[in-house]
């Protein structure tokens, strides 16, 4: 059957591609969740219209993805839309939505928004897609040869519970930023740090595990479960 990438092109270098392209897909939705100035969330912007014209251009090296596009363009959107319902966005946002909804057009897509300044008593709705937490519920796998240890164990349990937690944490977090981009607004500076250390730090204990420093696994583990409370106690939980 069909698949959604096209173009030809050794299949090795087509995955290569496609994990690149997801990476960058990732990272900008990181950001995306603790970016707090108008002028870092225009760029943003600008840069998911970018991976959006890549993702859709195609070609043997580097293979189309309309769906994929389509995403990118509508985080775009969100966040455009976002500034100008703010008030944030002025002139630029609203050029930027323009080209937008040319880019789309191509696809055979529309705007899922208007690029005319919105009206108090009937503001489109706007679908802010969530974010996936990027903390894995899995355990990271010891390097191999190491047995894993009582103490290992405990280890493994300990991440599994934090994990969860922060992963419910993150995802009180995205429901509000959400509700907060809708009136072109952001997260709380002192929130968003936050979570950019839980997931810092879980991050951090990953590697940690993978390298088999069972000490580092402990006090990342430690630090990445302070930053969690830390979030948590924003929601009242």
């Amino acid at each position: 059957g069909a698949t959604p990438y096209l173009g030809g092109g050794d299949p090795s270098q087509v995955e290569k591609n496609r994990e690149m392209v997801r990476r960058a897909a990732s990272y900008l939705a990181g950001v995306e969740l603790v970016a707090h100035d108008p002028e870092l969330r225009y760029s943003l912007a600008q840069a998911y219209r970018s991976l959006g014209d890549a993702q859709r251009a195609g070609s043997s090296r580097f293979p189309g993805d309309r769906d994929a596009a389509l995403g990118s363009y509508n985080r775009s959107g969100g966040l455009l839309w976002g500034l100008k319902r703010g008030g944030q966005g002025g002139p630029k946002a609203v050029g930027e939505l323009e080209l937008l909804s040319t880019q789309m057009a191509i696809l055979g897509a529309v705007l899922p928004f208007s690029v005319a300044a919105p009206s108090k008593s009937a503001a489109p709705v706007v679908r802010f897609d969530p974010i996936p937490s990027p903390i894995s519920a899995n355990v990271p796998e010891l390097p191999k040869g190491l047995r894993a240890s009582a103490r290992w164990l405990d280890l493994m349990q300990r991440y599994t519970g934090a994990a969860a937690r922060a992963t419910s944490a993150w995802d009180l977090a995205d429901r509000l930023r959400r509700d907060l981009n809708a009136n072109g607004n952001a997260l709380h500076p002192e929130l968003a740090n936050a979570l950019s250390k839980m997931v810092l730090y879980f991050d951090n204990a990953c590697d940690a595990f993978q390298r088999g420093d069972e000490k580092n696994v402990a006090d990342e583990l430690q630090r990445a479960e302070y930053q969690t409370a830390k979030v948590m106690k924003h929601f009242g939980r």
